[in-house]
């Protein structure tokens, strides 16, 4: 949340473009795949 909040109000409401939102951009996509890949091993043992 810490990074999608700033670009959901930078887009919405003020209009901000790639350029602008570009360092929470990356961020978010250096985390994603990270956090998904955690909660993927991680959880695994609910499965079974």
């Amino acid at each position: 949340m810490t990074y999608f909040v700033p670009i959901s109000v930078g887009t919405f409401t003020k209009e901000l473009g790639f350029a602008d939102l570009g360092g929470d951009l990356a961020t978010l996509a250096v985390f994603v795949p990270i956090l998904l890949l955690l909660s993927m091993l991680l959880l695994r043992k609910q499965e079974r």
